[in-house]
């Protein structure tokens, strides 16, 4: 009974007349012990001007529930994602970035390099970062 409630949830959120652009990935996981939602998404700041600054925004939401969900155990998790980075038309898509990550357990700094381009038919982004604490 729990799973059909998770699947109809996440069907309902899906499909409630939201409307979503291209470039916002939304995917829901129902597997056989739990299910995934994941939505990310990330976009320049504009300028004074109206065009896309050197300031890019970064976020990622993601929540698993588990069907075998208790009072006391296999509580759903949750994890927000949120990064800023500087980039400079010179580096070429590569930029600086600093991000923080919450989850249920707390709430971690970290920094790294990222790599983003985006053209009108393709969109290439990733990055490689690290604990900012020696023990996160």
């Amino acid at each position: 009974m729990l799973r059909l409630y998770f699947i109809t949830f996440f069907t309902i959120v899906l499909f409630s007349g939201a409307q979503s652009y291209g470039q916002i990935p939304v995917e829901v996981f129902a597997g056989h012990e739990k299910t995934t939602f994941d939505l990310m998404f990330f976009k320049f700041f504009k300028n004074s001007s109206g065009a896309d600054s050197r300031w890019l925004f970064f976020n990622r939401n993601r929540a698993s529930m588990d069907y075998d969900q208790t009072a006391t155990a296999n509580l759903p998790q949750f994890g927000f994602t949120e990064a800023l980075s500087y980039n400079h038309k010179a580096l070429k898509g590569i930029a600086p970035v600093l991000i923080a990550q919450m989850f249920n357990r707390g709430v971690y700094a970290k920094g790294g390099v990222q790599y983003a381009v985006v053209r009108k038919n393709l969109t290439v982004f990733s990055w490689v970062v690290s604990e900012i604490k020696s023990e996160p």
